[in-house]
């Protein structure tokens, strides 16, 4: 969880570097999307493993903070469960390639990504089937 003055700075970063996300995010509570995000991460970890996961992947923040509002309020069926995993992989392409150009720093970030949501597709679908759907607002 963070506060909603970093959650508002982080969904305005989202915004600039053309973060795909769906449009109940854009809408979302600054409040709610802090409640939302947990790190990088799955929930079941301890506090401390996800502090330290985003530490070393703190360039996958962005990416993770979608996520994370798509694991919390999407409706639980494996297509939404997939899709935000894909959205994970595909933001971390835009994020980088904003950042970093088409340069092989990039695409190495970028594969990074594509490998957490690859992690996620595999061994994330019980964590999102358990967790409660929440509302937006």
């Amino acid at each position: 969880m963070i506060k909603a003055e970093e959650a508002r700075r982080m969904r305005t970063e989202c915004r600039e570097l053309g973060v795909i996300a769906p449009p109940e995010f854009w809408g979302a509570s600054d409040a709610f999307l802090g409640e939302c995000y947990n790190g990088i991460g799955p929930e079941a970890w301890p506090a401390w493993a996800r502090k330290l996961a985003t530490l070393i992947l703190n360039r996958h923040e962005l990416e993770a903070y979608v996520h994370d509002f798509e694991y919390a309020s999407a409706r639980r069926s494996f297509w939404r469960f997939t899709v935000a995993n894909a959205r994970f992989a595909i933001n971390s392409c835009i994020i980088n390639i904003h950042r970093y150009g088409l340069t092989r720093l990039a695409w190495a970030f970028a594969g990074t990504g594509i490998v957490l949501a690859v992690l996620c597709q595999l061994f994330g679908w019980r964590g999102f089937k358990e967790t409660k759907e929440e509302e937006t607002t």
